[in-house]
């Protein structure tokens, strides 16, 4: 049920953008915008001696995919003046889950040695108003974040503690196609296809090395099981933000 329902809902989301969008273009055709893949200097941000001793660790592991959102920049920028009127204590730093929002991913990798960082992989229309740079952008955050900060743009998790190669992992998340289009091919659609594209190559070498007795047979039901029903708990969750969202905004308003 909860599968129809997150299609529903981002059907029903894209009804407004593409509506948007004929009317940003006298032809009414969809806007595609032929992006590339930007890497942002993983090589140059971990240094080509760890990148390299990375690339070679057997035991790095992909140790959970972080499903994100936050609002979408042009509608926190359009509803930024109104926040400010009806609450002088507004935060314009802040980056929370709302109704429509910019989906993305973090992944947390752990080496062999314990050293834990931070992917993180979206697809955007474009890093300012021109719409340059549009594409996929894979950005590696050394520190990584804190469990506040997770919090606040997690909305679904999922733990593999599977190792994967490095290069696989930077592969997968160029995978999908980089052209972007606001309705057919956008931060969403990059999101839920790459999520599952990591569950399945997680799953495939599960199934390679299950006779090697690396890992316990249940795991590869548990992988299987989250694959499936990604979109069921997608659904439930954002169903759950946007009513915890309107209930806060509520209390907020009548207290």
């Amino acid at each position: 049920m909860f599968r129809l329902v997150y299609y529903v809902s981002r059907k029903a989301a894209k009804i407004p953008l593409h509506i948007r969008n004929r009317l940003l273009h006298d032809d009414g055709t969809s806007r595609q915008l032929q992006g590339s893949v930007y890497d942002q200097g993983i090589q140059g941000v971990l240094g080509q001696r760890k990148y390299m001793r990375l690339c070679e660790d057997q035991r790095l592991t992909l140790a959970t995919i972080f499903y994100c959102q936050e609002e979408l920049h042009g509608i926190r920028l359009a509803l930024e003046s109104s926040r400010q009127y009806l609450n002088p204590n507004h935060d314009r730093n802040e980056r929370k889950k709302r109704l429509i929002n910019h989906d993305y991913l973090l992944l947390l990798i752990r080496s062999g040695e314990g050293e834990a960082f931070h992917i993180k992989a979206e697809k955007v229309a474009g890093v300012d108003e021109d719409f340059n740079q549009q594409g996929i952008h894979i950005t590696v955050l050394p520190e990584g974040l804190n469990d506040k900060e997770l919090k606040r743009c997690c909305l679904h998790r999922i733990d593999c503690n599977i190792y994967v190669a490095l290069e696989d992992i930077l592969a997968t998340l160029k995978k999908e196609s980089p052209t972007y289009d606001v309705v057919h091919n956008n931060c969403w659609d990059y999101a839920r296809r790459t999520t599952k594209s990591l569950l399945n190559d997680c799953l495939n070498l599960l199934g390679a090395r299950h006779s090697q007795f690396m890992y316990s047979p249940g795991e590869y039901s548990r992988l299987h099981g989250e694959l499936e029903s990604l979109e069921n708990n997608l659904a439930k969750k954002h169903t759950a933000n946007t009513f915890q969202r309107m209930w806060t905004f509520v209390k907020t308003k009548f207290q």
